[in-house]
């Protein structure tokens, strides 16, 4: 599964990569957060998150996915594209979100 997360020009480059490395605990500058431990990559892209999932997409790691976007796009809008149908996006306070 892939999911694009577009924030549009509310987050700078900057920003976006700052704020992702904060959340998933990882140096400054990295552009790939991924984990020994969990079944997904993000890349962060100019002015995008791409997250790729494996199929076996854990319980856990929704929770943290959404979490993320409640915590760094709160009271922004986001466009998301996504290849797979994602039910538990619609649970999401605080983020007005489009599909494409």
């Amino acid at each position: 599964m892939i999911i694009d997360i577009y924030p549009g020009k509310y987050f700078c480059r900057w920003k976006l990569l700052f704020t992702t490395n904060i959340y998933f605990h990882q140096s400054m500058f990295e552009r790939f957060v991924d984990s020994k431990d969990s079944n997904y990559i993000l890349r962060i892209n100019k002015h995008s998150i791409k997250f790729f999932a494996a199929s076996t997409f854990l319980k856990e790691d929704e929770k943290l996915m959404k979490d993320y976007i409640e915590a760094v796009f709160r009271g922004g809008s986001i466009l998301i594209d996504a290849t797979h149908e994602i039910s538990w996006i619609n649970n999401i306070q605080d983020v007005q979100i489009f599909w494409n």
